[in-house]
Parts: C-alpha cells; sequence; structure tokens
C-alpha cells in the first residue's frame, strides 16, 4: 500500500495537517472523448479505483483557509429549464444533514467568500417532510452510490438510492450544499474512515460532523421515469475535502477549464493531504506586491502558510472544476472570475481562444529603444487576449532562461485584449542593473490557458504527480502534458529573499530536481513528476523542519502560449561631476567648497579630440553627459567661458580622461583656485635643443648646418613670440638634426612668468624620450641670472647651514610612480602631462626629470615667480 503523511487538523479549523491543492493544464481544438460517468463521489472514487487508494469527505464548514476561503464545497450544476436535479447524500436523514439548492442569480460575492441567501429555493429535508418520506436523498450503502439515483417515479435502477428532486424552473446554474450532519454550521473534523468501500459504519452516522462521506448531484431530462444520466454538468470553483488521516493517498482526476476555454484533465496520483482545498487559478500565488504572479513556492511558518516569507500572498480560486468531461451547453452559463476572485462576466468559449502578441516595442528613458543605465524603460505590445505575459530581456543574446540570474523575466497578467504597457526598472533579476550595451535581444509571447495547481500544506507527493492533460488543442512544444514548476528560492518583489536564490528550498525529501525545464517545461504524465518527500510522515508543522511540502505552497502550472514576438533595447551610461572652487587646493570636492554657477560649458571629446556631446552646469555646477557608450574619452571644460567667475583659474588638469565599461561614472570634478585681485597668475613654456654632445651645432640630412646658440620659431605656437622674453633668451633648434646611437642631447625648458600675480606653487615635469637614457646629474635650474645644479635624488640638503632648504629636483627611473605632489608631503601638485601637443595619447617614456621651480633657496622669494620672472630648466639624455 502506498502512504503519505500529512498530519491531523485540529479541531477548530484547517490546521496543521490540512492542504489547499489547486489545478493547473494546458490547451486548444476539438474535445478528446473520455468516459463517462455518473456526476458525484461514485464518478471521482469508481468501482474501478486502484487498490491502496481512499476517498475524501465532501466538507461544508465555517473556518476561513488563510484568511481568503471559506472551508465548504459550494458545488454548481447546469441544468436547462424542465431538467431534473437528482440530489443524495450519506448526511441526510442524519442529525441536520441535508442539501440545499438556490436558483440562478441568488449566490453572489466573490469566489471562496460568497454571500448565501438565508432561504434556500430547495431543501431536501423540507421535501422529504412535505413528501412524507424517509428514504429520498440517502444515500446508505456503497451499491446505491455506484448506481446513483433510482427514477424520480422510482424503479428504473433498482439498486440506486431514492433522491430528491428539483425541476429547474430556468436553464441556468445552480448552486448546491451538501450539510453534514451537524448542518450548516459546523467547526469540526469528521472521524471519517476513507474507506471507498464505505464498508465503516461511520460513513453514514453522525460521525460524518461537517461533511459527507458520499453525495450525488445527476441532472436527468424533463421525462420523470427517465434513469440516464446528463454527465459534464456537476461542477464547483473549489473543492474542500478532508480523508480522516494521513496514508490514505487519493486517486481521481477533475476537468477544469480556464475563462479563455482551454480544457484540462488534472488527475491525482497518489496525493497524501488531510484536510485541503482542491481549486485552480491563473496564478498560483502572488507576489508581495499582491499583484504579480509569483511563479514559485509560498514559505510559511504552519500548516495555514501563515506569514509566509517575503510578503508573498494567496490568491483565490478562480476557475470552474468539473466531475466529468463538461457538457459545452454548460459552458455559456459559466461565471467567470478575474485573478483577485472578482465577478468578470458569465461565459466561457466552446473554442479555446487562441493567443496572439504584436507590435513589441521598446521605449528608453533617453530616445527610442535605448535607456540610460539603471533607468528601464517601458515595453509596449498588442495581445488579443486577457491572459498572462511573459517578456525576457537576455544578457548574452543565446540564454533566454527567465530564471537566470542576469537575465531579467517581467510576468504579470492583462485583464483585457488589445494595447499593453509594462514597465521595467532597468534591473536584472537578481537586482543588479542591466549593465552598458548595445542591442539586447529581448523575447516576448502571451499565454492563453494559464492554470496553475496551488497545493498548501501537502508535506509528501511520493510517487509523483499530479498529471496535467490538455484536452482540447495540441500544444505548440509538442506535448499536451507539459507543466512547469520551481521549487528554489527567489527574490519578492520588495527585494526580500526567500531561502537561498537558486537553491532547493528547505525541508526533507526535497524534489530532484528542484525545477523543471523552465522554458519548455517537463512532462507531468512520468512516473517521478513533481516527486518529493517520502512515503509517511514529515510533519513538524513548523518551517524547515519536516518534509518539503510541510508548511508551504507548492506551485505547479501549465499555459498554451503564443509564437514569440522579438524586439532589442540598448543601455547606455552618463558621466558627471561637478564644478567648484577648489578652497583649501587638495584637489578633492569637500562638502562645504563653493560650487561655480550654472550655464558653463563642458565637452566631451574621444581620443581623436572630436567633440561628442556639450553640456553646461546646473545651479549646483553639476554636468551631465548622457547615452555614452562603453570606450575612451576625454572630458575638457571650456576655461574661456564667461560664465566662470572673475579671478576663478582651472587648478585640475584638463582634458581629463574617462573609460566607460560597465556603469555610470560619476565625480569627475574640476577644481577652480581664486585669485584674490581678480586676475591670473601665466606661466609660458618653451622647449628646445640646445646642444649635441656638448656641441652648439649640429648637421641636418641635407647638409645644412643647425646652429643651437639661435632663436627658432616654433610656428604652431605664439609662446615663444611673446614681448616679454629676454632679447636673444631663447636659444636652440626644435629638431636636432642627424644623430646616432650614443649621442648626447642636452634639453632646455624656458619659462616666462606673464600673468597679473605671481606663479606659485610652481613644479616642472618633462618625461624621458624613449630609446634615450637620462644622463645622472644633468639637471640645473636658472632663475635669472642664477643657476643651480639639482641632483638625482630627493630631499638632498644643498646648504648645511640651511637644513630646511633642499634640492627640489628629482629624477624618476622607468617604471616608477611619479607622485602627485612635489616635494612628497608639501602639497603642491605635480601633474605631469599625458598627452602631447597635437592632443596624442604620451606612450614608451623612459623616466621622468622633476623640479620644484618656485623654491626660496633658488631666488624665489616667499615662494613666488613674479611677473616678468624668468629662467630655464635643463637636463640631458643619451641616444640608445
Amino acid at each position: 500500500m502506498r502512504h503519505f503523511k500529512i498530519s491531523k487538523l485540529g479541531k477548530a479549523g484547517l490546521g496543521k495537517a490540512s492542504a489547499i491543492v489547486g489545478s493547473a493544464g494546458l490547451l486548444l481544438s476539438s474535445l478528446v472523448a473520455q468516459p463517462v460517468f455518473a456526476e458525484g463521489s461514485r464518478t471521482l472514487y469508481p468501482a474501478s479505483a486502484p487498490a491502496g487508494v481512499y476517498r475524501a469527505n465532501l466538507e461544508w464548514r465555517t473556518e476561513l483557509v488563510g484568511g481568503l476561503i471559506k472551508r465548504r464545497s459550494l458545488m454548481k450544476v447546469f441544468a436547462q429549464k424542465d431538467e431534473y436535479i437528482l440530489l443524495g447524500s450519506t448526511a441526510v436523514g442524519v442529525g441536520n444533514g441535508d442539501i440545499v439548492l438556490y436558483n440562478p442569480g441568488l449566490v453572489t460575492g466573490n469566489v471562496g467568500n460568497e454571500t448565501i441567501p438565508a432561504s434556500p429555493s430547495f431543501s431536501c429535508l423540507a421535501q422529504r417532510s412535505a413528501l412524507s418520506s424517509t428514504t429520498m436523498g440517502q444515500i446508505t450503502n456503497r451499491t446505491q452510490e455506484l448506481a446513483g439515483p433510482q427514477a424520480i417515479t422510482g424503479g428504473g435502477n433498482a439498486t440506486g438510492y431514492v433522491p430528491c428532486y428539483y425541476k429547474a424552473p430556468q436553464t441556468g446554474v445552480y448552486s448546491v450544499a451538501f450539510y453534514g450532519p451537524d448542518g450548516v454550521n459546523s467547526a469540526r473534523d469528521a472521524s471519517a474512515p476513507g474507506d471507498i468501500a464505505l464498508a465503516n459504519a461511520n460513513n453514514f452516522s453522525a460521525q460524518q460532523n461537517g461533511s459527507v462521506a458520499a453525495w450525488d448531484i445527476t441532472v436527468r431530462s424533463s421525462n420523470t421515469t427517465s434513469v440516464t444520466d446528463l454527465n459534464g454538468r456537476a461542477f464547483t470553483y473549489y473543492f474542500a475535502l478532508f480523508t480522516g488521516g494521513n496514508g490514505r493517498p487519493l486517486n481521481f482526476p477533475i476537468y477544469p477549464v480556464t475563462t479563455d476555454g482551454y480544457q484540462y484533465r488534472i488527475t491525482l496520483r497518489g496525493l497524501d493531504p488531510l484536510g485541503f482545498l482542491l481549486y485552480g487559478n491563473q496564478v498560483g500565488f502572488w507576489d508581495s506586491d499582491g499583484k504579480t504572479p509569483l511563479y514559485h513556492d509560498m514559505v510559511g511558518s504552519d500548516g495555514n502558510i501563515t506569514n509566509p516569507d517575503g510578503g508573498t500572498k494567496l490568491a483565490p480560486p478562480q476557475y470552474p472544476l468539473f466531475v466529468n468531461p463538461l457538457d459545452a451547453q454548460s459552458l455559456s452559463y459559466l461565471d467567470r472570475y478575474d485573478p483577485n476572485g472578482l465577478i468578470a462576466g458569465t461565459g466561457i468559449p466552446t473554442v479555446p481562444i487562441p493567443p496572439s502578441m504584436d507590435s513589441l516595442q521598446f521605449t528608453g528613458s533617453l530616445s527610442g529603444n535605448t535607456s540610460q543605465v539603471n533607468t528601464g524603460g517601458t515595453f509596449t505590445f498588442n495581445s488579443s487576449i486577457a491572459g498572462n505575459y511573459e517578456i525576457v530581456i537576455s544578457r548574452d543574446g543565446v540564454n533566454f532562461d527567465p530564471t537566470n540570474s542576469q537575465n531579467r523575466v517581467l510576468r504579470g497578467i492583462m485583464l483585457s485584449p488589445g494595447a499593453q504597457a509594462v514597465t521595467w526598472n532597468g534591473k536584472d533579476n537578481s537586482g543588479t542593473p542591466f549593465p552598458i550595451g548595445a542591442n539586447y535581444p529581448v523575447r516576448a509571447k502571451v499565454h492563453s490557458g494559464e492554470y496553475h495547481f496551488p497545493l498548501l500544506d501537502a508535506e509528501n507527493n511520493f510517487y509523483g504527480g499530479p498529471t496535467f492533460e490538455l484536452l482540447n488543442g495540441i500544444h505548440p512544444y509538442g506535448s499536451n502534458t507539459i507543466a512547469y514548476f520551481d521549487d528554489r528560492g527567489y527574490v519578492t518583489t520588495s527585494g526580500v529573499t526567500v531561502g537561498t536564490v537558486g537553491s532547493v528550498l528547505c525541508g526533507g525529501g526535497a524534489p530532484n530536481p528542484a525545477f523543471s525545464d523552465p522554458i519548455f517545461g517537463t512532462n507531468s504524465s512520468a512516473t517521478l513528476f513533481r516527486k518529493f518527500g517520502a512515503a509517511n510522515g514529515g510533519n513538524a508543522n513548523t518551517k524547515c523542519n519536516g518534509s518539503f511540502g510541510d508548511t508551504k505552497g507548492l506551485d505547479t502550472w501549465t499555459f498554451f502560449p503564443s509564437s514569440t514576438e522579438l524586439t532589442t533595447l540598448n543601455i547606455t551610461a552618463k558621466i558627471s561631476g561637478t564644478l567648484y572652487r577648489d578652497s583649501d587646493g587638495n584637489d578633492q570636492l569637500g562638502s562645504s567648497e563653493p560650487k561655480l554657477p550654472a550655464n558653463i560649458t563642458v565637452k566631451l571629446l574621444d581620443t581623436n579630440n572630436n567633440i561628442l556631446q556639450s553640456t553646461t552646469t546646473d545651479a549646483d555646477g553639476v554636468y551631465i553627459f548622457t547615452g555614452v557608450v562603453n570606450g575612451n574619452y576625454k572630458i575638457q571644460v571650456d576655461t574661456s567661458d564667461p560664465d566662470i567667475p572673475a579671478g576663478f583659474v582651472l587648478g585640475t588638469p584638463n582634458n581629463l580622461a574617462v573609460t566607460l565599461s560597465t556603469s555610470d561614472i560619476t565625480g569627475q570634478n574640476f577644481g577652480f583656485d581664486l585669485n584674490p585681485l581678480g586676475t591670473q597668475s601665466k606661466l609660458l613654456l618653451v622647449k628646445r635643443i640646445t646642444a649635441i654632445n656638448n656641441s652648439t651645432t649640429s648637421q641636418r640630412a641635407n647638409g645644412t648646418i643647425v646652429d643651437l646658440t639661435a632663436f627658432t620659431d616654433d610656428p604652431n605656437t605664439l609662446d615663444d613670440n611673446h614681448a616679454s622674453w629676454p632679447s636673444n633668451y631663447l636659444k636652440g633648434a626644435i629638431d636636432a638634426g642627424i644623430t646616432k646611437s650614443g649621442s648626447t642631447l642636452q634639453y632646455t625648458i624656458y619659462f616666462l612668468s606673464t600673468g597679473g600675480l605671481p606663479a606659485t606653487n610652481v613644479n616642472l615635469c618633462d618625461w624621458i624620450p624613449n630609446n634615450t637614457t637620462y644622463v645622472p646629474n644633468s639637471m640645473s635650474l636658472t632663475i635669472g641670472n642664477a643657476t643651480t645644479a639639482l641632483t638625482d635624488i630627493p630631499d638632498y640638503s644643498i646648504d648645511p647651514a640651511r637644513p630646511d632648504l633642499k634640492d627640489q629636483g628629482e629624477f624618476f627611473p622607468p617604471g616608477a610612480m611619479v607622485p602627485s605632489q612635489f616635494p612628497v608631503g608639501t602639497g603642491k601638485r605635480l601633474i605631469c602631462p599625458t598627452v602631447d601637443d597635437q592632443g596624442q595619447p604620451i606612450t614608451g617614456v623612459d623616466g621622468a626629470v622633476v623640479t620644484n621651480v618656485v623654491n626660496d633657496s633658488l631666488a624665489a622669494p616667499n615662494n613666488q615667480l613674479p611677473a616678468g620672472s624668468f629662467g630655464f630648466f635643463r637636463f640631458s639624455t643619451k641616444l640608445r
């Protein structure tokens, strides 16, 4: 015998052992013929039921399960005018047992918590009394259950029970309630034997309490002598059932139909809950926002799934569940409910509605299909149906797994067909912003016939199942038994992690695999499909301490997909920074340092100095370049902009190099120094070759002589033509002429202070050219007519009587790190050039020479180089 364990129900409610079971399915075209049975418990538990399986009593109780669904089976039956509805149960005539019926339209409200009139349209007890019958409506043995009702006039079905009967005054759907011996108000568990053979006397006694062991609801023609059943008429929106104990597996089919006409057969294959609800809906469970389908399991703290992790929520029953394959005549009279359990109209199509999607587009936060990183955008499309949608953004263009952490899936419901809009926050499934990239591929589809099978607090499903089968169509994925599940951890819409993302949730006997194929599903008819738990036991009633299904809500689902629509999107980034007054001179933007005003122009250039964007600062001195793709750039402040306040001088190097790779770049700040007199200091620099092999002449390839003592004008700059240069001061050549390995070249960098203020904190840095070697101790510095030799090592004392005066020159060999301050720790900025005069990057250097020009040991009083001051810095290299 196969055994499953789910624990006992408490006396006052659907306690630990309870389980809520939902349904799921597939879809489309002509109805498959099914065996015809009567309507009621004889259908669920036929004579052909396999050995070792049990029955569950049909309940009518007052408790509210999960704060959402009342624990009562409100049955429905479709009948045409003048047809008869025949009724019976094992509780009629026992205590307050009765069967009551309500005409179409009298029962209103949400599924699971309907408003039921105090006075029914029909009562079996009242009919028994009126006709002075003690047998009407009472099923007293298994033979009567299997045979069904006799004819209304008696006879015609000798082994059947004597039915109560009601003549339908109109065509429509009637509501039927089967009361147990406790009557309409019960909160007691039945002492239910659960045996299909009905051999135990408690199946017929007051021990049924708030349930009935056997029940029948049969429709026949207006001929009162007829014994021909009109099947496919009886259904409900959910079953409240009770097996009376664990180790009592159930094996029977139900036949749900979705609001868009998809018909399924859901077959239990040994599920072993104790007290449970059996239902189906469009979403399974709700995510923490209460509006997004979860597509995962709920993890509660007890058997009623109280306080579910992450704030996830139950969704109500939604779809009709027929006892037999449905009679198509009933479809136009069935009430439709939306995913929130609210009435949405009447009538279900006889032919399932095929899904289609078109006009898929993405509108980004910038323009077209382009968004700034981490800002997302909106997907729009047209849907031919009201149903579910799924949009998957692939990171690599190959993997479209909706559960992949680096992809992004957007899922939701559509309450009506037509134009749809779905927002995206710019993040992947892990909550990380999608990186910068072009033409990210997107696949989207809509689902008809989406059917979910919620299963609450069912500790074990050791033998697998249930089997989902689409009855009125051919599934495009090649199998009509496809279904989906995902028992792994996840992150809710509110950002709360449930379990461990990507790993199976806690609990004994965890399913293996822990999830179905996320795109094409899994064959639900496979022997071990959805197997979990153990053959018995596992009821801890506390989270993670029992079998896998203990204290959880497990979801299994299926759908009929449309063809896939494609589109692409682009993700770009922004580069930003602030223009500020560097009050403390540390080249760092401090919180209290003033910002420069609005409308100052800042440009973004590529590596070839082409201007890509031009923007202006806002009132807080902030500039932003948007829509930037991966690459190398330079940022340039227009230092001639008239909106720069008078006396403000850019202290941060211009043409700031940045590399954009995956995300926004911020903090690219530019500090300005303020001259108190509103004027600026300025230093002109001119570089020349002033000696070759200690000679002041050289020869060019054409034989002409180069005079290194003469002035040479550089046509690319006006700095060497300034009127303040002393006469005949700038000597040397730009072109050295013929040189060879071993040649020594002397370089001279002339400087001239021409600003309205003295130049302060002046450092010079020059790179040793590639394929040359610095000549040791060749540095010297001349200010005016005073020349001082410089050593190559740092902080060399040049005057024993003045230990505070240091030699401010230093050679940095190849590979050494050139400091950002010189001398180190003085706060005096040192910046070696990164681009040449043509704006091209400087590469392949062989070291650097550095000097602190303004030093009071070198005839520069008060660390200043007054206007009109001049001099030069000199060093030598040898060609390799």
